[in-house]
């Protein structure tokens, strides 16, 4: 299995000050690959991507989380 996520863009240009234990207010890109030996799994190959957002979509609510992707079997 493979991982990996990646901002593209943060408000303010870098880490949100104040945010403590929270990731910054921004926009994303993620992605997952994995491979298992197809006599052990039903499924052998699995691979997803998308785009994520953290705060920003209504003014005042930078909790918000929201994201969108697609998987393939």
């Amino acid at each position: 299995m493979i991982n990996f996520d990646q901002y593209l863009w943060v408000k303010g240009g870098g880490p949100a000050a104040g945010r403590k234990h929270q990731p910054p207010v921004g926009i994303g890109i993620f992605g997952r690959a994995g491979w298992a030996p197809k006599d052990r799994n039903v499924i052998d190959q699995f691979y997803s991507f998308g785009i994520a957002r953290f705060g920003m979509l209504i003014p005042g609510r930078d909790n918000d989380q929201w994201g969108l992707g697609c998987a393939v079997l």
